[in-house]
Parts: structure tokens; sequence; C-alpha cells
């Protein structure tokens, strides 16, 4: 960014040089040459002043004005005083350039320069100066020390919270798999059942269809009564566990029937 700048710079300070004498013979009339001597220290103050050695470029530039008081040695002496951080120099030069009626784009470049020096000083000056004291508090008295309150003992557990979770209940687990394994043992002798049926079906004789037909009945009978029961300890276990945070006093109990089983479930309120 700095490289570029620079450059940009060195390219203003350019474009004045080779502009401004043409436009000052145009204004009057006249094309004078630069003095020799006032070249050459031109030159050797552009040198310095494209290696940023500002300080030596400016005593190239001011003795070639000396030597021949041209308006673009002036701009050249005001951009390098600026680049120097010299700007109260430089805006003098600047404006002393412009009293030498440049054209349009010369005036417009030594105008910027101006404005960016003010720019600088402005913000020079904000930063050098000092803070103002800030008034004086009165001393603050100490805040009283605050009350604490006696602490409460802890209190007893809920018990709630010393209930087992669900998955750890014996009750419920119990239930659960009584009813899995019973319908499980029912649903097999459903599909035995099922497969006496079908052979019955393709039996030869009539005695082997009686006895397959007989086996499948007495299967089936068994099969209804373990699925029962097995549902019945299923329903049990989740009605358990939907009721198992009730507080009041409950129960399940399996009881047989002539038919199979019933699951009993009780509760105080």
């Amino acid at each position: 960014m700095e490289s570029r700048f620079r450059a940009a710079s060195i390219a203003v300070v350019a474009a004045v040089l080779l502009s401004a004498p043409i436009a000052r013979a145009q204004a009057q009339g006249e094309s004078k040459a630069m003095d020799p001597k006032a070249h050459d220290l031109l030159v050797q103050g552009l040198t310095h002043f494209e290696a940023k050695e500002y300080e030596q470029a400016i005593r190239e530039f001011r003795a070639g004005y000396a030597v021949d008081p041209r308006p673009e040695l002036l701009f050249a002496i005001a951009q390098a005083e600026r680049l120097s951080g010299d700007c109260l120099s430089a805006i003098n030069a600047y404006e002393r350039f412009l009293e030498t009626g440049p054209g349009e784009r010369q005036t417009e470049a030594a105008t910027l320069a101006i404005e960016r020096c003010r720019t600088a000083l402005g913000a020079a000056g904000a930063k050098s100066a000092p803070d103002p004291e800030p008034a004086r508090q009165p001393a603050r008295q100490p805040a009283p020390a605050p009350i604490v309150p006696a602490t409460a003992p802890p209190a007893a557990p809920d018990s709630d919270s010393l209930r087992t979770p669900w998955y750890k209940d014996k009750l419920g687990a119990g239930l659960l798999a009584a009813g899995v394994v019973t319908a499980s043992v029912g649903l097999g002798y459903y599909v035995a059942s099922s497969s006496d049926e079908s052979a019955a079906n393709e039996a030869a004789t009539y005695g082997e269809y009686v006895d397959l037909m007989d086996r499948a009945e007495g299967r089936r009978k068994v099969a209804f009564v373990g699925l029962g029961v097995g549902a019945g300890l299923v329903t049990g276990a989740v009605v358990h566990y939907w009721l198992r945070d009730d507080k009041h006093n409950r129960g399940v109990a399996l009881s047989a029937t002539g038919d199979g089983g019933a699951v009993v479930y009780s509760a105080n309120f």
C-alpha cells in the first residue's frame, strides 16, 4: 500500500513538472527552458524523492529553486515536505505554487494535497491535546455488610426421589418378561395346532384325521390360555409402569381361572 502511494506521489510530481512549464508558457506567451543547473538539481532531488530520502530531496529542490524559481520546483518542494511529515511548510509551499497561476490539473493536485495536510494536522492536534481532568467525586462510604440469612437445614429427600428408575423396577420387569415368555409359548402351540390341522386335511385315513384334529384342538386350547395369560401379564406390566409414580397403595396379582388366567390390579384410594 505504501509503495503504491509513493508511486502515485512521484507520478503527480512528474505530471506537474512536465505540464507546469507548458501551462505557464501558454499563460505568459513565452517558452523559456529551465536553467541547466536547476534541471540537474531537480533530477537529483527526484532520485532522493523516489528513495524516500525526503530531506535530501528538499535540499536539492530548494537549491534548484534558488537558481531558477520555477513553479514546478515549488510543487516538488511541497510534496517532499508533506511526505517528510512537515505539513506546515508543505502548505506554505503549495499556496505559493497556487499563486503562480498553474493549470487546472496542477491546481487540483495542490488543493487536494493542502486538504490532506490540514486533515493530518487536525488529527495530530487532537491526539496531542491532554485529556481534561475528570471532576473529583466525593469519597464513597463503604457499603454496609450484607445480612446473611440463617441457612436453612437441608430438606429431607423426597421419597419419590429415592424411587428406583422404571427400568430397574423388579415387579414391572418380572411381569413383562413372564408375559412375553407365556405369550411366546402360546403362539408356539397355536402354530403347532395349525400344522396339525393342515396335516389332518391331508390324512389318508379317517383314524389319522381324527387323531390329528384332536391334537390340534388340544394344542389350540393351550395356545389360547398361553396367549391370554401372556397378554394379561404384559398389560399388568404396562399398567404398573403407568401408575408406578402414584402414591396410593396398589398391587398386581395373577390368578388362574377355568379358561386360563387373569391379572388383578388393586389399589387403595
